[in-house]
């Protein structure tokens, strides 16, 4: 479970990334974030994998106080999370099960042992088990974010968080790539996604929490995207959904 109560994130420059964030994204929640540019997206997700820490607030995640963590302890924090980049981040001169396995290798595991398996089915899952020897250059756009998901969900995550994973892609690879995400739900992970992409998450009708200079503006269980409508008042306890 993700937790964030008051939550704000200030940089000395002066400029106020998020503002009295507070909402809950139970486990195996399937969640997208939308909003502007500058809403504070990528800086809620900065929070969520540490890379960033909050100013004043409280950062919950799986149980653990985000802004209390010793940074001795962020790594061992990170091996339960998996994290889908805009610019999907191959190596070009690794085959896609090298780099697929470089999770595995950062986390101490032995590809060559325990870890082949691993790389294999999380191949198959994304459905590239047939490119495994093939380079970045050599697999479409789609297929290229297909290796960045495997690489990700290698470790097993119980959260996996997706910054802008379809910016870069056609719209049927977009929706292929999020019908992955939402098969990676239903295996029991829980599942961010920041993305701009209106006509996915207007398909999807999962939850939506849009953010507006740096505030939850809405937090949506519908999942229809339309800035503009404030219903933010509609929920005795932002984030908290109901339905099950």
């Amino acid at each position: 479970m993700i937790i964030l109560r008051n939550v704000t994130k200030a940089y000395q420059t002066g400029r106020v990334a998020l503002s009295g964030v507070t909402l809950t994204i139970p486990a195996e929640d399937f969640v997208f974030l939308v909003g502007g540019n500058g809403a504070g997206k990528s800086t809620l997700l900065k929070l969520l994998t540490r890379q960033e820490v909050a100013t004043s607030g409280v950062v919950m995640v799986g149980g653990q106080d985000l802004r209390e963590l010793p940074e001795r302890r962020v790594p061992a924090y990170r091996q339960n999370l998996g994290v889908v980049f805009q610019d999907i981040r191959l190596f070009p001169r690794q085959t896609i099960e090298e780099n697929v396995s470089v999770s595995l290798r950062v986390a101490g595991m032995d590809r060559r042992t325990d870890g082949r398996d691993l790389v294999a089915d999380a191949l198959e899952l994304v459905g590239i088990a047939a490119h495994a020897k093939r380079f970045p250059h050599q697999l479409s756009g789609g297929e290229q974010q297909r290796a960045a998901i495997a690489r990700a969900i290698v470790r097993s995550p119980s959260l996996l968080l997706a910054d802008e994973p379809t910016a870069s892609l056609p719209p049927d690879s977009s929706w292929q790539v999020v019908q992955l995400l939402a098969e990676i739900n239903r295996r029991g992970v829980t599942v961010v996604i920041a993305t701009h992409d209106r006509d996915v998450v207007d398909r999807m009708g999962r939850r939506v929490i849009e953010l507006d200079g740096g505030m939850v503006r809405r937090d949506d269980r519908y999942g229809r995207f339309e800035p503009g409508i404030d219903v933010s008042g509609s929920w005795p306890v932002v984030g908290v959904r109901t339905d099950g």
